[in-house]
């Protein structure tokens, strides 16, 4: 069910997005779509363990100056065991009004959260959390419809396991992840 809005949102943005081209008044308006590698961590009762992964974001920006963007995105983080579903606001600052630029990008929202070793488990449940993730990279400018940009990021993703001892304690863990991600991506402007 998930899957399936995920894919209805990211066709629903791109053909707004073709729309939108169309008309030179909405080119304020861009989407941007990247793959990340993860190299992450998991923070479990003071433990430390290596998560590694993948991640795909989509977002949809405006452009409110020629060097500031805000937008809202949609991502999907696949851990080793972990699945994240974070939803975001995100702001884009370039450092120079040039084609190609240096910039700095920050997300703030909130993930659902899965687990594949408890999804199937009785009296376990993995709650999702604040998703924060700060990046710095490079924007190479294609031509007048295209960019694409490179960059490396810190993300950080707080969840809680809430799960039920003896049929009748429920306790409530914090398990957060501590993550570095190198992403690639295209702007359609």
């Amino acid at each position: 069910m998930l899957n399936k809005t995920l894919i209805t949102i990211i066709v629903l943005s791109l053909s707004a997005q073709l729309n939108a081209t169309t008309l030179e008044k909405v080119r304020k308006l861009h989407t941007h779509i990247s793959g990340s590698y993860i190299v992450g961590a998991q923070i479990f009762n003071d433990n430390i363990l290596y998560e590694p992964g993948c991640a795909i974001n989509l977002s949809n920006n405006y452009q409110l100056k020629k060097r500031v963007s805000l937008g809202l995105g949609i991502g999907y983080l696949s851990l080793v065991d972990e699945n994240f579903y974070p939803i975001y606001t995100e702001f884009t600052g370039y450092k120079s009004k040039d084609k190609n630029s240096p910039l700095v990008k920050f997300q703030i929202g909130y993930s659902l959260a899965g687990n594949k070793l408890t999804k199937n488990m009785n009296y376990y449940d993995m709650k999702g959390g604040i998703y924060f993730d700060w990046a710095a990279g490079y924007k190479w400018n294609l031509n007048e419809n295209y960019s694409i940009i490179s960059s490396f990021h810190y993300t950080q993703q707080f969840s809680k396991l809430a799960y039920t001892m003896y049929n009748s304690f429920e306790h409530i863990e914090s398990v957060d992840y501590a993550m570095i991600r190198f992403s690639f991506g295209i702007t359609i402007h």
